[in-house]
């Protein structure tokens, strides 16, 4: 959850993400099958790169399931569990992509960076994770380079 929650990765490229895809020192992820079947760079904040500097490498994969060893493949059932213990009602997986790209564009991402990093083909979708009241009153500098993306792209 900590990688989805800081990189706004989605649940099947998290599950499919080898550690030759790790680049530490660039502080980069690699992402190989995503949605759209392009590759792209993902940075790895310091929180992302402890934690996995932290994991012991038991597999290629480096979330590896428990059972197999081989790559991920469900974890509903524990992530049930990991939501109730917190006492959050209607929460998906999907919510940490979504909060990872309003905590980017809280923090002054730019529009198109807001949509490579989650590797969104069209800027609309981007639009969708903007919606958040910026306290500083910043939020209207993104919607306007999403509007002239739009609009010139």
């Amino acid at each position: 959850m900590t990688v989805a929650l800081h990189t706004g990765m989605r649940r099947g490229e998290i599950f499919s993400l080898k550690w030759f895809d790790v680049d530490s020192v660039r502080r980069l992820l690699q992402i190989r099958e995503s949605k759209s079947g392009k590759k792209r760079l993902v940075p790895m904040n310091i929180t992302v790169k402890t934690l996995l500097s932290e994991l012991k490498r038991k597999s290629e994969y480096v979330f590896p399931s428990p059972k197999t060893g081989g790559r991920l493949d469900n974890i509903k059932r524990s992530f049930r569990r990991a939501v109730a213990a917190a006492g959050i009602e209607d929460f998906r997986f999907h919510d940490l992509r979504h909060t990872a790209a309003t905590r980017m564009a809280d923090s002054g991402a730019d529009a198109f960076t807001l949509m490579k990093i989650p590797g969104h083909s069209d800027i609309r979708m981007t639009a969708r994770y903007t919606h958040a009241t910026d306290a500083c009153g910043g939020r209207w500098q993104i919607w306007m380079q999403i509007l002239i993306l739009v609009t010139y792209w």
